[in-house]
């Protein structure tokens, strides 16, 4: 293999493999061996592939970081324009309105 073979090969050593099934990247993660082992059991108990268990937590913590996200664009929201009481209290009384007087 030539000098310029092998630096093409360490520049693209770590660039994802696309796989025959497409949009898929392997890696590989360390984990301590309790929680391996406590993931591989789940898998089995629930017909999964330790790979489909790690792509559903990854989707998860992904969409949970994004919430908090959006959460914190809220609480700045109304740090920056917070409600006046007045509107606060139209929205109480127009709350209030819209219980029915029925008997529950």
């Amino acid at each position: 293999m030539s000098p310029k073979d092998r630096q093409l090969r360490k520049r693209t050593a770590r660039l994802p493999q696309r796989s025959r099934f497409g949009g898929v990247t392997k890696f590989a993660a360390s984990l301590p061996t309790v929680v391996f082992f406590a993931i591989d059991k789940r898998c089995s108990q629930e017909g999964l592939t330790r790979s489909a268990a790690l792509n559903q937590a990854a989707q998860m913590w992904l969409r949970e970081k994004e919430e908090g996200e959006l959460d914190a664009k809220y609480v700045q929201g109304y740090q920056k324009k917070p409600e006046k009481p007045a509107d606060r209290d139209a929205f109480y009384q127009a709350g209030l309105a819209s219980f029915s007087q029925d008997d529950w």
